[in-house]
């Protein structure tokens, strides 16, 4: 790797943590799943933060998962978002029990 990269590298792991999750918030939450954690521990560390968790749109996900899925995907999502959950969108949400688990986690 270059000198250039790898200033500009440094420049990414090194910005403020909370700035991080501001743009993490704007990307498909498939990217912060999965492809940010692999990045660097820094970003991992970042894409667990509450602040990614927020806003949760599952609503495209969910209607090509069975319900078992979408409960477990949820309970991750309200795992992580550590009762900071403003917005969760789903779509053919079954259970009740699942209402109940947001709700008393909210």
């Amino acid at each position: 790797m270059n000198a250039v990269a790898m200033e500009e590298e440094k420049q990414w792991t090194e910005m403020l943590p909370e700035a991080l999750a501001q743009i993490f918030t704007l990307l498909p939450l498939k990217d912060i799943m999965v492809t940010i954690p692999l990045v660097c521990k820094a970003w991992k560390r970042v894409a667990g933060d509450a602040v990614c968790w927020q806003v949760v749109d599952l609503s495209e996900w969910s209607k090509q998962h069975s319900s078992h899925d979408i409960n477990r995907m949820i309970e991750l999502v309200i795992d992580r978002s550590r009762g900071c959950l403003k917005k969760l969108c789903v779509a053919n949400l079954e259970d009740e029990i699942v209402f109940a688990k947001i709700a008393s986690r909210q």
